[in-house]
């Protein structure tokens, strides 16, 4: 089974609320690892729970950060991009209805100042 079908899958039992988990590199083998979501809304946002980063940290070298869009198409929304270059990895977004996967890495990109929508602890100032 790949990474990519078990990421599937923990996005189809998570769904509507988006799932989260990290790519890992486990002696050579890619390991999808996953996380809860420590997010109190039902989509369109997640936070990696820390204990499980750590203990994911402890497995492997952690390559990539995996989460699922439940309600729109696999694309790196605004937060997703700032995230992705805080992050410093590439993201992996899936849809667990269409089965679609879409991708991002940093990229130096920086959020406008005015005009961008208002995601807590991300775009908040």
């Amino acid at each position: 089974m790949t990474w990519k079908y078990k990421a599937l899958l923990h996005a189809k039992r998570e769904d509507p609320k988006e799932s989260c988990g990290l790519l890992l590199n486990v002696k050579g083998k890619e390991k999808y690892y996953p996380c809860r979501n420590l997010s109190m809304t039902d989509h369109q946002c997640f936070i990696i729970d820390p204990e499980d980063y750590i203990k994911a940290d402890n497995t492997g070298e952690i390559t990539a950060v995996v989460h699922s869009h439940p309600i729109t198409p696999p694309v790196g929304s605004q937060a997703d991009q700032i995230g992705c270059e805080q992050s410093k990895l590439p993201w992996h977004i899936v849809n667990p209805k269409t089965e679609q996967w879409g991708y991002l890495e940093p990229c130096g990109y920086k959020p406008p100042l005015l005009g961008r929508p208002w995601v807590w602890g991300v775009t908040d100032c």
